[in-house]
């Protein structure tokens, strides 16, 4: 049996959570503020595989509790679990370090297959890559030399998540843009390891680094992408307005410096967008 620690001021939701938690095999220590929060983290931390917080609690910052999670190095899988439905809520939750933001109230099977989804991911990997990435224009000029020293190749790609809109519509970043953004970005993550690695480029634009695919294999990189997302696709009724454009270059075919492959790959994946003839905007 997995176990989780929650943090939610409201006995009845607290309630409720355990309930259907505890149905699905799953182990759930509650507590009500921050002190016992922390005081049974301490304690069954060897054994907790989740952090769920509710960051809108009576007396409180939720996100406080996540930056105090963070600077004592704890490294457990947060998911926030609230009633606060606002765009910047979202993002500051994301930026303090969570993996998952789901809305208040939610459906049962959704909230246990993502809470089982989280107790199951890689947190310390996730966060470590992401910390040693966080340079990204140095980290590719190191693996362009080293290509070009070790003499083999290195593709780039870049994917852009897009929402189909109407003609001349505006794009706003809605909550479910941002979180849909979220879990396409980790699933995608998770298809690639070291030495590929895939990594955010603005709001809703992913960049992957692949040392030795040639434009063959890039290729079929794509292709993979591509069936993992039509089957997220088909589970996920909401990314059915959503469509995930790609397109990569390879160095030396495509040229032997950052700046020349990067213009080279933002143009292609530009006129891929255009060509499609689909009426959407997209941010890059």
């Amino acid at each position: 049996m997995e176990s989780v620690i929650l943090l939610e001021n409201m006995c009845y939701t607290r309630y409720v959570v355990k309930e259907l938690l505890t149905s699905n095999n799953i182990k759930v220590y509650e507590t009500a503020n921050s002190i016992e929060f922390f005081n049974k983290l301490y304690e069954k931390k060897k054994e907790i595989k989740l952090i769920i917080l509710e960051i809108n609690l009576n007396e409180e910052d939720g996100l406080e509790v996540i930056k105090k999670i963070k600077e004592r190095n704890i490294d457990i899988p947060i998911m926030i679990l609230t009633s606060i439905n606002k765009r910047d809520a979202f993002i500051k939750g994301v930026k303090a370090g969570a993996i998952d933001y789901i809305l208040k109230p939610y459906e049962d099977n959704m909230l246990i297959n993502r809470v089982i989804k989280c107790i199951n991911s890689d947190n310390r990997r996730f966060i470590s890559r992401e910390k040693v990435y966080l340079n990204f224009q140095k980290y590719l000029n190191n693996e362009i030399k080293k290509a070009i020293q070790g003499k083999y190749n290195i593709s780039i790609m870049m994917l852009s998540f897009i929402k189909f809109t109407k003609k001349q519509e505006k794009i706003e970043l809605k909550d479910e843009y941002l979180i849909l953004t979220e879990i396409v970005y980790k699933e995608i993550k998770e298809l690639f390891k070291n030495p590929n690695v895939i990594t955010k480029r603005g709001f809703s634009t992913f960049i992957g680094v692949f040392p030795h695919l040639d434009d063959n294999e890039i290729l079929k990189a794509e292709d993979k992408i591509e069936n993992v997302y039509n089957e997220m696709k088909n589970r996920d009724i909401r990314l059915k307005n959503y469509y995930l454009e790609k397109a990569s270059v390879t160095l030396p075919k495509d040229g032997q410096e950052r700046n020349e492959l990067m213009d080279k790959l933002t143009f292609k994946l530009k006129n891929k967008i255009e060509d499609s003839g689909l009426k959407f905007n997209t941010i890059i």
